[in-house]
This record gives structure tokens, sequence and C-alpha cells, in this order.
């Protein structure tokens, strides 16, 4: 999705962050890099983000829903794409990438919003940074919540 609106010049990828949800953040950022390999696209910054829920306090989550490698199981050869991983938290690189393109930034949430929480308590001026945050929905199961305070 990112990289058609991309294609189509609706938007230019800073980068892409990976969070633990539907499965952990390794197998996230794994895939991630193997799908922007797939796409010839070894320039888009790859950030490891949160490897655990705000509130569950359990490292990565044992939401296996879609297989233990988070692509249904699928085998892939190794090794891995040349999309490398960057070193910088996601949380830290979501950050600075709004305050360097402030009012400009559009986030796009596709999974768990984990790293947009941490990324507004770190920095009080990321919510104003941004230009937009756009969501993919999500789950509620009845258990626990927690309300932002922005």
């Amino acid at each position: 999705m990112l990289l058609s609106a991309e294609r189509r010049g609706e938007l230019r990828v800073l980068g892409i962050t990976t969070v633990a949800g539907n499965t952990s953040v390794k197998n996230a950022t794994r895939n991630t890099r193997r799908l922007l390999a797939t796409y010839g696209r070894l320039d888009v910054p790859v950030y490891a983000g949160a490897h655990c829920f705000l509130l569950s306090g359990t490292d990565d989550p044992p939401y296996q829903y879609h297989g233990e490698n988070g692509l249904g199981n699928a085998r892939f050869e190794e090794p891995l794409p040349a999309v490398k991983q960057r070193p910088e938290h996601a949380v830290t690189a979501l950050s600075r990438l709004a305050s360097e393109h402030k009012g400009e930034l559009t986030v796009v949430a596709l999974g768990p919003l984990t790293n947009i929480a941490l990324a507004a308590r770190m920095d009080q001026e990321f919510m104003t940074n941004i230009n937009d945050i756009y969501l993919m929905g999500g789950n509620y199961t009845g258990q626990t919540y927690a309300c932002l305070h922005l």
C-alpha cells in the first residue's frame, strides 16, 4: 500500500517502523525487509520499535496469528535481503523525522500504535510536528486499555 502510493507520487516513504503485534517485532522487521527487497526498495530505512505492548509488559507477545514467522509460515531463502535494519530505535526515528519535517510528515499506522504513543510521550512536540496520522483500525478485547493524554 505504502509503496503503491509512493509510486503514484502521492507520498514519499521516509522510513518504515516495526512493532510487536500479530507477531514479534523481530519477525515484523525481518518481514518488512523481505517485502522491501521484493519491491526493489533497498533505499527505504527500516527501524525496529517496541517489542511489547504498553500494558502487558511481556516481551515479544506470543500472538502468532499469522504463523511462527508472521507470514503464514511461508518459507524464504536465507540470508536476509540487503535492506538493512537501522540501529536507531523506531520511536527515536519517528520523533526525529517529525522534527526534521515539521508540519509535513504523514504517519501511516498499519499495526499497533505503541511506537506512536511512546514518541508522543517522549517528545512533547511530536504530535504538533506531524501533519496527519492514518490508522488501519485495530482490535479491542475488553481486557485493559490506556488513555494517552497529549
